[in-house]
């Protein structure tokens, strides 16, 4: 019987995070889904789409849970951010509104950002008597565009509960260097609820707790068997939830020329997740 020739040696190799895979077929590369290694021939970026798919027909999450949950946070981060009635606001990823009803007698402007024609169209018609309320359109391929808003504009900058749906670093990056260019000098970019793969039971258990707690548990458990549905199922098998740790955080934060911290205290009702505080000295890159 003949042997199969020898493997010859290998130097160790540390694994690097990529959003495509190389070319060929002399590689080898995991995806990680919901913290869980997995070994896989499918680009880490598939199933992406899926996400920006579901956030503009979505309607598992109901308009009362996203405003309690809302609640919790502008309670917790207003120590950190501490906005005051000069502050110009942009809201990136803002829904039917909920940060605009709780702090738009608190400062100057606030702007809303969202993928989501639904949520942009309800929340034009829920303040279209508040004269400091104004919102905008993303568009769902190009979501961390902001050209079409005024530059040298925005005190603070909050990304609440989106880039676990983006695509990967560069993605984030992009949203920074957007973020500088509309930013006044001294300018604050809060991306917060991040992702830490702790998994899906804990940070279920962790938010029906909350729920609990705080009284909306009701809305808690609506949700959990709303988003059993194909739509929600399909994104999440499809593209998963992108987690960050600290140092992919800070990478990310470091090819951009703001300075910035990592928050590890709870902001959000998902007491595991963490948050990428940024401050813009100059403005207006």
């Amino acid at each position: 019987m003949s042997r199969a020739p020898r493997l010859g040696f290998l130097p160790p190799q540390l694994p690097s995070l990529t959003d495509q895979p190389p070319e060929g077929s002399d590689w080898i590369h995991e995806v990680k889904h919901d913290g869980t290694p997995m070994d896989s021939r499918a680009a880490p970026t598939k199933g992406r789409n899926e996400w920006t798919k579901f956030w503009q027909q979505q309607s598992a999450v109901s308009d009362k849970l996203l405003g309690q949950l809302l609640e919790v946070f502008v309670e917790r981060i207003k120590p950190v951010l501490q906005w005051h009635a000069g502050d110009v606001v942009l809201d990136i990823g803002c829904g039917p509104g909920e940060l605009a009803r709780l702090i738009k007698d608190q400062v100057r402007e606030i702007h809303g950002v969202d993928i989501s024609k639904s949520y942009i169209g309800r929340a034009r018609e829920r303040f279209a008597r508040d004269d400091n309320v104004f919102f905008h359109e993303l568009d769902p391929e190009r979501y961390t565009d902001l050209s079409f808003l005024p530059t040298r504009k925005f005190s603070l900058i909050i990304c609440h509960s989106v880039i676990q749906y983006y695509r990967g670093p560069e993605d984030l990056q992009n949203l920074i260097r957007e973020v500088g260019r509309i930013a006044l000098p001294g300018a604050r970019l809060l991306i917060a609820d991040i992702p830490s793969g702790k998994g899906r039971l804990r940070e279920a258990a962790g938010l029906a707790l909350a729920g609990l707690k705080g009284g909306y548990l009701r809305e808690v458990v609506k949700t959990f068997v709303a988003l059993m549905g194909q739509t929600y199922r399909r994104a999440r098998s499809s593209g998963g939830l992108w987690n960050l740790e600290p140092k992919i955080l800070l990478r990310c934060a470091q090819a951009t020329a703001a300075e910035y911290e990592v928050i590890e205290q709870p902001l959000t009702a998902y007491h595991s997740r963490r948050h990428l505080l940024l401050r813009y000295s100059r403005g207006g890159w």
